[in-house]
């Protein structure tokens, strides 16, 4: 075969790497990816800040480690839960992202397809999905076990599946109090196995044994099948295993001595014609005959041999066109390149293609979790590598290098054809076709595809609903949400996209806390994972860089916690607007005037007359308050609204003060004068007199005259006087009364997760356990029903539990089967702010504009950020909105008055609810003024609902107005 020299091939080589320092040192400028340079660097020599955290609040505080002990108990008590479902009748509903997945490590072309239109694809948190139309769309299967931690896949000559679970790269280690366990990652189930592609079940035989000691079977990293002796190969956190009869029993590989190949296994391959590669204890093992005992060592350090020194993981990959060529990618034990190696005599002898280097950055760190190689079915010498990016290799000569160049980015925009999300797991070519391949990364699968030497790249997760979502953010409109994720970054969904479950990603990287506004839903804040907070006015097109000023985040941490509280009534706002009469206006005529926030209507009585081109000042009842909190300090402002301005900030507690530690949850009183924040130490603060600290004087602590004062709350162990050190994961204050206040706790390895007190406001409050029958396992997130204080919602690390008696000290709590499954569930919120629709109309010259203000329609909606299935919502506490225009200073003989379903279509109900008892008429106005129905109606004390005929009106706006006596009650609604 005719090759160019030596010197040419250097040459190429030394412009394609020259050209990949150049590409890596220039970054897109649009405002959209402004921070993805903070998640590369924190990348770097292996520092995933995710794993980071989640040692933080899911490890034992003392050990740093999961003990296995403490997974084995918790098998037994899920045991309990087995068919069991929620006393109350609770519906979730998907919410998306559907064009965005999850980490992503196997996928799979079914063989039993001739056309090769049927694959598979796993999430390491979501289970496994199908997609008959080549990655179009996907669909969820094996819906009996949800959530499998699948790693691998494979499929025999017979069409079986067998699917290996079990994160296990990066996750073991002994702490140090010399325990053996988890440092990262999700244990696994064993391996599962199918025939019809629909329903998988488990081998009895992998079935992890948690209280063993050696917990065989914990990670299933690779599976190979042997299609010519029929050998199925495993390669475990326990070793190298084969079974010769379809996984029913199982041994252990040895070497030509005898000796078990026992130590941890990473990778197994097996190429066409029978032979077996496996990396083992970061040691290359062959068998050239196929033969599971004749496995021989390949990594012994000389010249024509793998290094043995220094090996992090190998990965292995045979060309599908010449088995006789094996490709090895070794990274470093700290994740870093240590050289790409190629053998062209079955593993006899090898050579560098691609040498060490800690400058290119191929892994980033990350080469023990991220490295897949693939090798073109049609060359057996170009293969693909994967990494934090993609790249390819290619023979330019028959010695000496490959050329490399980077064939994919994930700092640029998602539609331009080189983007590709980061850290690839695994590369898979349709059968038959050269030119296309799927890759399984930590943003999901997506499609490459080679068009004349240059390769092209679209996402392909269509409904494959595997994102890891860290909090969830939520505005008035029921589909209106955003998500802070794990490498898919900030995820906006309008419900109003292509599909309803689409998303748009607002800010790349880790996304971290998020709110939207209740009073502007294009008003939202998205933070990254070094605690800075971006506000945007028009729902992420653009982001302010007016708004954290100089603020003292720390940017150590992972996940800052923030809070949004909002009310369109606040009688204790300090706040004024000056409102402006266009015409005489009557003492006692009902305005409306528009806040300093967003410019949100509300209405206001006039105490004396007004002439035209007079004013008033109006108190502004509209009010916003937005808490951050960080390490040693915590943050308010009033003017997230205020976009022509730094907001001023107030530092409501820091260290001085008493608040002490790094903040990890807040939870705040339905009045805002409270707030409550837990910290990662165990430790829980109250927050008091913040409903009236509204200028610097009286809300920062800097200042004489504040008001404001911290208070630790001590927090014991159970029956004890000892202290709680585990993370406090989550505060839930009762809307009802901020007495009632809930707490969820962090790290395996303790007794409780779950505490409430019903006198939080007290001097000392008490909290006590509310763990009754709750398995023993870290809870990450909770919500007190808004509607029924007994109810209470937790979200923990096998998904989503509920009780109906949180008052009781032995609470019974019901794991809820729901649509998302065993996944983890980082954030439950429940929306809490009722507020109908309301309009404004803007006189200019002849011309009026409509200001549409839409209110919430989500009243009650309980929303759930899940660590593998996406973001879900619960709508059976959904409440309707009432018709509440009435200044609230004014009395009423009405209660509140609700026309539901708002908008109407045919007809409707007016709900009424009366002081007393009383006869009123039924007003329904057009936006001109004209009466177009009227009804005589007799009012009893309490509840009364009227029927109303609508189909008979125009598609429009109207008016509502209820009468008694003197009293006016009045609101709009919509016809459609």
């Amino acid at each position: 075969m005719k090759r160019k020299n030596l010197q040419l091939s250097l040459v190429l080589t030394s412009i394609v790497l020259g050209g990949l320092f150049l590409g890596f040192s220039t970054k897109g400028i649009d405002s959209n990816f402004e921070n993805e340079s903070t998640a590369i660097k924190s990348l770097v020599n292996g520092n995933d800040p995710s794993v980071e955290y989640f040692s933080v609040i899911r490890n034992n505080q003392h050990t740093g480690v999961i003990a296995l002990e403490d997974l084995h108990r918790l098998n037994e008590q899920m045991k309990q839960f087995q068919g069991s479902r929620s006393v109350s009748d609770i519906k979730w509903s998907q919410l998306g992202p559907d064009n965005y997945g999850g980490r992503t490590r196997a996928i799979l072309f079914d063989n039993t397809d001739s056309q090769s239109k049927t694959l598979y694809a796993a999430g390491v948190s979501g289970g496994i999905w199908k997609s008959e139309n080549v990655g179009i769309s996907w669909r969820k299967v094996n819906e009996q076990t949800y959530n499998l931690n699948v790693t691998s896949m494979v499929q025999d000559n017979n069409g079986k599946i067998y699917v290996g679970t079990g994160e296990g790269f990066q996750s073991w280690g002994v702490s140090g109090l010399n325990q053996y366990g988890i440092l990262s990652g999700f244990v696994g189930q064993g391996i599962y196995t199918s025939t019809d592609g629909e329903n998988f079940s488990l081998l009895t035989s992998t079935q992890p044994a948690l209280n063993n000691p050696d917990s065989d079977w914990a990670f299933v990293n690779e599976l190979a099948v042997d299609n010519m002796s029929g050998n199925v190969y495993a390669a475990t956190n326990t070793g190298l295993k084969y079974s010769s009869d379809g996984g029913d029993s199982w041994n252990i590989a040895t070497d030509t001595a005898g000796t078990e190949l026992a130590a941890n296994s990473w990778e197994v391959s097996v190429s066409e014609n029978g032979i077996v590669v496996a990396c083992v204890d970061n040691l290359c093992y062959l068998s050239t005959s196929g033969n599971p005992d004749e496995f021989v060592l390949k990594s012994t350090g000389d010249s024509v041999s793998l290094p043995v020194d220094n090996v992090g993981r190998i990965e292995f990959a045979f060309a599908p066109s010449d088995p006789n060529v094996l490709y090895a990618s070794v990274v470093n034990a700290v994740g870093q390149l240590e050289g790409i190696y190629l053998s062209e005599d079955v593993g006899e002898n090898w050579r560098t293609i691609l040498p060490a280097s800690n400058s290119l950055g191929i892994f980033l760190g990350w080469g023990v979790y991220n490295n897949a190689l693939a090798v073109n079915p049609g060359n057996p010498y170009k293969v693909l590598l994967g990494g934090f990016y993609g790249w390819e290799g290619e023979m330019v000569q028959e010695t000496g290098y490959f050329a490399w160049k980077s064939i994919s980015t994930n700092a640029t925009l998602p539609y331009l054809p080189n983007y590709l999300p980061s850290g690839h797991n695994a590369y898979v070519f349709q059968p038959g076709d050269n030119s296309t391949f799927f890759i399984g990364t930590n943003g999901g699968v997506a499609i490459g595809s080679i068009v004349e030497g240059e390769y092209e790249f679209e996402t392909s997760n269509r409904s494959y609903f595997t994102t890891q979502f860290y909090s969830v953010g939520v505005s008035g409109s029921m589909n209106f949400v955003t998500g802070g994720g794990q490498e898919v970054g900030n995820i906006l969904i309008t419900g109003e996209g292509n599909t309803v479950n689409q998303g748009e990603v607002l800010l790349t990287g880790y996304g971290g806390s998020t709110v939207i506004s209740k009073i502007d839903r294009n008003v939202l804040v998205v933070s990254t994972i070094d605690g800075v907070n971006f506000r945007s006015n028009d729902a992420g097109e653009n982001w302010s860089n007016q708004f954290m000023d100089d603020l003292s985040i720390a940017t150590t941490n992972f996940y800052t916690p923030t809070a949004l509280w909002e009310s369109f009534d606040n009688l204790n706002s300090r706040d004024s607007v000056m409102y402006y009469a266009s015409e005489n206006e009557a003492s006692g005529t009902t305005v409306q005037v528009r806040s300093n926030n967003s410019g949100q209507p509300f209405y206001y009585t006039l105490e004396e007359d007004l002439p035209a081109g007079d004013s008033v000042l109006v108190q502004d009842i509209v009010s916003s308050r937005f808490f951050i909190a960080s390490f040693n300090k915590v943050y308010m402002t009033a003017e997230l609204h205020q976009f022509d301005k730094t907001p001023e900030w107030f530092e409501i507690s820091n260290f001085d003060e008493g608040f002490v530690g790094t903040a990890q949850s807040i939870g705040v009183s339905n009045d805002a004068n409270y707030i409550f924040v837990g910290t990662q130490d165990g430790k829980l603060y109250r927050i008091a007199n913040l409903a009236l600290a509204y200028n610097y004087a009286r809300a920062d602590v800097s200042s004489p005259e504040c008001i404001v004062s911290t208070q630790e709350i001590p927090l014991t162990v159970p029956g004890t006087s000892d202290p709680i050190t585990q993370s406090v994961t989550s505060v839930s204050v009762d809307p009802e009364n901020p007495q009632n206040v809930m707490i969820t706790l962090g790290n395996y390895g303790n007794e409780q997760f779950v505490m409430y007190s019903e006198n939080a406001l007290d001097e000392v409050p008490e909290f006590r356990t509310r763990q009754g029958n709750l398995p023993q396992m870290p809870v990450y997130s909770s919500v007190i029903e808004m509607s029924n204080p007994d109810m209470a919602f937790i979200g923990t690390d096998k998904g989503i539990f509920v009780t109906e008696n949180i008052h009781s000290d032995n609470p019974v709590w019901t794991q809820h089967d729901s649509l998302m499954g065993n996944v983890p569930v980082m954030q439950l919120k429940q929306q809490t702010v009722a507020k109908t629709a309301d309009t404004v109309y803007l006189k200019n010259g002849l011309e009026t504009i409509v200001v549409p203000y839409p209110g919430t329609d989500n009243y009650g909606i309980i929303y759930a950020a899940s660590y593998g299935r996406g973001l879900f919502r619960c709508n059976t506490y959904r409440q309707s909105v009432g018709i509440n225009e009435k200044p609230a200073q004014t009395e009423s003989k009405i209660l509140n008055v609700m026309i539901y379903p708002n908008p109407v279509a045919n007809d409707a109900s007016v709900k009424i609810e009366a002081v007393e008892g009383s006869n009123a008429q039924l007003n329904v106005f057009d936006l001109n003024g004209r009466i177009v129905k009227s009804y005589q109606i007799e009012l009893s004390k309490g509840s009364n609902e009227i029927y109303m005929e609508a189909s008979d009106l125009t598609v429009g706006t109207y008016i509502i107005q209820v009468i008694a006596g003197s009293d006016m009650y009045s609101g709009k609604f919509i016809k459609n």
